[in-house]
């Protein structure tokens, strides 16, 4: 799977999911920082059980490497739903952790922390893993500094939610701005030979990166942020009316995603329309818009 995070494997028996309105947007201050996680609050049943088993495994795998595990998305947002909801987790490790503990190393591991919570746990759909190094999250600016300082729930370990620089408006969470064009070329190089069963979450992937994007490249005329789904297509269609209808094809295909050729050249023909707004976006910031990879 290349650079992809885990994906997780749609089952053609699970019924198709509803699109609901459960998301919200993010403020600013006047300063135009957004808000920082609210206090947190106890992860709940049939979550609670399930995050235990995630960090029983970081920690017999990491043993004193970790130093914190934390849950990140709609689990830590008290939003999830049964049968439909990921649990989306990180590891953050000690400062002087070892330098083979390579990330990109834990992909078979990562597979088997899934299997064995969903096995046990079928409210949850699949399970995310990754290990992040601690000068990422306290010193960096990339998305795991984001989601520790915005949203994560610290479930293990010292929290370093203050540690983390608050994060503004603008440039600073263009995350999808910045990279877009590399995950829409990973899904172009890998998606033909990818097995069946995994495609429809390949397909939910790169609809969710099409449609975080789109919010990003009208976040700075809302005034407002959001990573939901939802409010992210609605963002985005207001400002852009004409692909309304297309990014709520996004949308439809993020939470019910259709393995299908249409579908794929849909997502690669709206994505390539959408990486070019991306590079307006960057020039305008004054930073170089990311060259598309070669394809492989």
């Amino acid at each position: 799977m290349g650079a992809r995070s885990r994906l997780v494997v749609y089952h053609p028996l699970v019924p198709e999911k509803r699109i609901e309105n459960r998301g919200s947007h993010w403020v600013p201050d006047a300063e135009g920082f957004l808000p920082t996680r609210p206090d947190q609050r106890p992860i709940a049943e049939p979550w609670a059980s399930a995050v235990a088993l995630v960090v029983d495994a970081y920690r017999d795998r990491l043993g004193p490497a970790l130093h914190s595990v934390y849950v990140r998305g709609s689990v830590a947002r008290g939003l999830a739903v049964e049968g439909v909801s990921d649990l989306d987790t990180f590891a953050v490790l000690v400062p002087c952790a070892p330098p083979e503990l390579d990330p990109s190393a834990f992909a078979s591991w990562s597979s088997e922390v899934d299997a064995r919570v969903t096995a046990r746990h079928p409210a949850v759909v699949g399970v995310e893993t990754d290990l992040v190094r601690y000068d990422q999250v306290v010193r960096g600016r990339g998305y795991f500094a984001f989601a520790l300082k915005t949203e994560a729930a610290c479930v293990h370990g010292p929290d370093l939610a203050d540690q983390v620089a608050p994060f503004r408006l603008g440039p600073d969470v263009a995350f999808q701005t910045k990279f877009f064009r590399k995950h829409l070329a990973i899904f172009r190089r890998e998606y033909p030979s990818e097995p069946p069963a995994e495609r429809p979450g390949f397909i939910a992937w790169l609809a969710r990166r099409l449609l975080r994007l789109g919010m990003e490249l009208v976040m700075l005329q809302e005034g407002r942020y959001s990573r939901d789904l939802d409010r992210c297509y609605e963002s985005f269609a207001r400002y852009y009316p004409a692909q309304a209808e297309a990014m709520r094809r996004a949308l439809e295909l993020a939470v019910n995603p259709t393995a299908d050729a249409a579908s794929a050249r849909f997502l690669t023909e709206f994505g390539e329309w959408l990486a070019g707004l991306a590079d307006q976006a960057l020039l305008a910031w004054g930073l170089a818009p990311e060259p598309s990879p070669a394809a492989s």
